[in-house]
């Protein structure tokens, strides 16, 4: 999930939309009740390739390789915040960065 609102009222940043058609991926989490049942679907992959999870301190707390099509990452051990997500695939031709917010 991509919260803009929550982004400028916590850093006073005034985040804007990725640009219509930039990217296919898509995140959501499902609602599943339970800290060990958290995860982070991605889908719309197009290949292989690398999905990393930054804190908005720097620090990366997560990178996954990820397959072609729709992924589940578990998140239980993520501290819930605002993470920077960041996905490329090995040929460099796709690269996602969005801020998201892990509830």
């Amino acid at each position: 999930m991509w919260f803009p609102e929550l982004l400028e009222e916590q850093t006073g940043i005034k985040a804007a939309a990725p640009p219509h058609g930039t990217s296919a991926i898509k995140i959501s989490t499902p609602g599943i009740s339970g800290e060990a049942k958290r995860k982070l679907v991605i889908s719309g992959i197009s290949s292989e390739g690398t999905v990393s999870l930054v804190s908005l301190s720097g620090k990366q707390v997560l990178q996954k390789v990820v397959t072609q099509g729709t992924n589940a990452v578990d998140i239980s051990s993520i501290v819930r915040g605002c993470y920077l997500f960041r996905y490329s695939n090995a040929s460099n031709n796709q690269k996602v960065s969005l801020i998201i917010s892990i509830q």
